[in-house]
């Protein structure tokens, strides 16, 4: 038996349907452009059976992400974002190390997999430093570290875990910057919206799943190019780049392929979802 071709034009992978996925569906209804969103919790790929048209994934985790991105470029003619721009971006590190190899200016970052190592590198970025997971968002088990000791006994519970994720460390400057990043959403060629994102009170993260606030932010042309070129470096598509205002200018610190979007929307009023939508709807008709 051939494959069985699914009707519609574009079919949304999600593992939990947020606000994003329910305004990319109603993007799609008016703009007459058929589309399906499928929880992935009641999805089987069968290679042999199944093709879709256009992969939009959408999942909350970077690893069913990632690995969607990969089979579903088996299974799809056009996969967004692709497997490339997954694998890249899933990673802190390597979203990183990218960037930096292609002259975008980042926080100065140090990657290791020994803690006696770790400590003597963090002296070299100098206290306070930044500690991330590599994978991961929303700013969880993201922490500022303000001397050894911190950091210490900070490592000694990552090693406690067991989990070969959480012995590698990857380190960060703390950037003096002001209470605020940028999160510019990139679609294809284009900045569609960019807001700045406010640190709640008694926090320094602008998370604003951890309660950041966010307003518009207009874009200089420079700082425009800056999320531009970043986002070609990790492949394109349709992604979340933040940023961060400080005395070296601005510095690419996180790409999020799987970007949520209702806090820019609400902050600018620009109706994101259907400027992705049409973006994905022409990647079709080229």
């Amino acid at each position: 038996m051939g494959r069985i071709s699914v009707c519609a034009e574009v079919t949304i992978f999600s593992d939990h349907p947020r606000w994003e996925e329910k305004e990319l569906l109603r993007a799609s209804k008016e703009l007459g452009v058929k589309a399906e969103l499928l929880n992935i919790a009641r999805v089987a790929l069968d290679c042999a059976r199944t093709l879709f048209e256009l992969s939009y994934i959408r999942c909350i985790s970077h690893t069913k992400s990632q690995l969607l991105a990969w089979l579903l470029s088996e299974y799809s003619e056009i996969v967004v974002n692709s497997r490339h721009t997954y694998t890249i971006c899933s990673n802190k590190a390597i979203t990183t190390a990218m960037l930096s190899a292609s002259g975008i200016p980042t926080p100065r970052t140090v990657v290791c997999f020994d803690r006696a190592l770790a400590l003597e590198k963090a002296e070299e970025l100098g206290f306070p430093v930044v500690i991330k997971p590599v994978y991961g968002s929303w700013g969880t088990m993201v922490g500022k570290l303000s001397d050894r000791d911190s950091l210490k006994a900070v490592l000694e519970h990552k090693w406690a875990l067991g989990s070969p994720q959480d012995q590698v460390i990857y380190l960060q400057e703390f950037v003096k910057r002001p209470p605020r990043d940028l999160r510019a959403v990139v679609v294809g060629e284009k900045v569609v919206a960019c807001s700045a994102r406010y640190s709640p009170p008694g926090e320094w993260r602008t998370n604003v799943a951890l309660g950041g606030k966010s307003e518009r932010h207009k874009l200089t042309q420079e700082e425009e190019e800056l999320f531009l070129k970043a986002a070609r470096v990790v492949g394109g598509g349709v992604l979340g780049i933040d940023a961060m205002e400080s005395e070296r200018g601005l510095l690419i610190h996180e790409i999020n392929p799987g970007v949520e979007f209702k806090g820019v929307v609400e902050a600018t009023r620009v109706d994101v979802a259907r400027e992705i939508v049409s973006y994905l709807y022409s990647l079709i008709k080229k």
